[in-house]
């Protein structure tokens, strides 16, 4: 008795805090304070988020070097922290270990997909160029800037087609998907990525993808229209998703020709509220931008609209045309 003792205050005397692994199908969350005494291993299903805590009060656990055990429902659970394996297995039989990966608890304790971050699909980013009829002088049009805000100045041919490229975000039960397409030349690829998606804050999510999920990004809603996306965990694993054109770095729910977090005119406030009229003033003021002038002439005859939406189309339309 005084040797199982000792090897549990021996084993558990540094203590390991609180911390949070996943496997494939689940969360794991382990504390282990007060000198480890009383160990409690929380296990979160990632299909249906179902929560099984095992403590001293549901099972049966023991320490065995750097390996915790818990024994509930004639079932083994069996973690070891600093080896980051996991086994769960029925009682008797062999366990079979499986790697897992470190993540943040703050990820684990997130709720998936609160009401704050039911409209995700709705942000979006486009980068457009203006194609040039082939018989005019300019062979091609060179990229839009990063930012939205400032268009790229272009001439404006009369057969002249858009292309570009463009980011979406769609929802499928529990994963939120990153979909990226290119159209060229009248063709047109895509590519798509699943990833998990745990909510820390009505501002800050975590997203992991779900076939590399070493891979960690953490999603910040800068402001009511845009969306900005960062790696946190694992740089590394999480760079072919930008190399290869899946995900942008800023997404918008709107995306006019200007920054809708600085929209204060009538006119603006109205355009940010409606993707329509912000998609068509972003291409208005592409294919304006070549001649200042007319630029600034489309600018003040928006503005006199106010937030009229029927005014703001028939303006759109004027100044759209070549």
């Amino acid at each position: 008795m005084r040797k199982h003792l000792y090897i549990l205050f021996f084993t558990c005397s540094v203590g390991f805090g609180t911390e949070c692994f996943e496997s494939q199908n689940l969360y794991m969350k382990f504390e282990c304070e007060q000198e480890c005494q009383s160990p409690t291993l929380t296990l979160i299903n990632k299909e249906d988020s179902t929560n099984l805590k095992l403590d001293e009060s549901s099972a049966q656990v023991s320490v065995n070097e750097d390996f915790f055990s818990f024994i509930h429902k004639h079932k083994t659970y069996i973690l070891s922290p600093s080896k980051t394996i996991f086994s769960a297995t029925k009682q008797g039989d062999e366990p079979f270990f499986t790697q897992i990966q470190p993540i943040s608890c703050a990820y684990v304790d997130g709720q998936r997909f609160s009401k704050n971050w039911a409209d995700i699909s709705t942000f979006s980013y486009t980068k457009q160029i203006l194609k040039p009829a082939q018989n005019n002088a300019q062979e091609s049009a060179p990229h839009m800037p990063q930012t939205p805000h400032t268009p790229q100045a272009l001439q404006t041919p009369q057969s002249a087609s858009f292309q570009g490229e463009s980011y979406t975000i769609s929802v499928q039960e529990d994963r939120v998907i990153f979909h990226y397409s290119l159209e060229k030349d009248g063709e047109r690829s895509s590519k798509s990525e699943a990833f998990f998606l745990k909510p820390l804050n009505s501002t800050q999510a975590y997203i992991t993808q779900v076939q590399t999920p070493e891979c960690g990004i953490m999603i910040e809603k800068r402001d009511t229209y845009s969306l900005q996306i960062n790696p946190f965990l694992n740089k590394s694993a999480c760079e072919p998703l930008y190399t290869q054109g899946v995900l942008a770095q800023m997404y918008y729910k709107v995306q006019p020709s200007f920054e809708c977090a600085k929209a204060q005119s009538p006119d603006e406030i109205a355009i940010c509220q409606d993707p329509a009229l912000a998609k068509a003033d972003r291409e208005t003021l592409l294919i304006l931008e070549s001649t200042k002038d007319r630029a600034q002439e489309y600018i003040a005859k928006r503005q006199e609209c106010q937030s009229d939406a029927k005014c703001l189309k028939n303006v759109i339309a004027e100044f759209s045309q070549p």
